[in-house]
């Protein structure tokens, strides 16, 4: 672990000297402003990447209910490839 941390330190002082700066602003620039910023970003990209799952699911959910009713009826047709292992339905059709 130790190793790990001075390998990092020595990158921070590279880039330090590459910018012409000292290691603490750089240590401030990428532990106080650049982290936060990416885990923001990162949480914003999880949210909607949920979104679109519980989406897909959904169609997915709704897709199988569909077919159930229409199969009833005689005249609809399930999708050949339906996948869905999100929730109380886990399925996987072919």
């Amino acid at each position: 672990m130790e190793t790990i941390f001075y390998y990092c330190v020595q990158l921070l002082q590279w880039m330090a000297d590459v910018t012409g700066t000292t290691y603490i602003e750089v240590n401030v620039v990428v532990f106080c402003i650049i982290e936060p910023l990416l885990f923001i970003y990162l949480l914003f990209k999880i949210r909607k990447m949920k979104k679109l799952l519980v989406i897909a699911c959904l169609a997915c959910f709704l897709t199988s209910c569909t077919a159930e009713f229409g199969a009833r009826l005689g005249g609809y047709k399930a999708p050949r490839h339906r996948v869905c292992f999100v929730g109380d339905h886990n399925y996987r059709t072919y």
